[in-house]
């Protein structure tokens, strides 16, 4: 399966494969999550360009920096 940046293929295809420990039963399946494009520093950019502050990455890790 080739997913080249169809994010709605992707959506998709990860909703009907995977369950992520942070749902509820009742979403599973339904879920349009973010998908990140690119990040610098402390910052994600989203598919449709939105710049985020990743504040939640030491929920699951420690996050130092993506790069210079």
């Amino acid at each position: 399966m080739t997913l080249k940046n169809d994010f709605s293929s992707i959506r998709q295809w990860d909703n009907e494969n995977f369950i992520h420990p942070w749902e509820r039963m009742a979403h599973i399946g339904k879920n349009q999550r973010t998908f990140t494009e690119s990040s610098r520093g402390i910052y994600l950019t989203t598919e449709t360009g939105k710049r985020l502050i990743d504040g939640s990455a030491g929920k699951w890790c420690v996050q130092i920096d993506y790069g210079p």
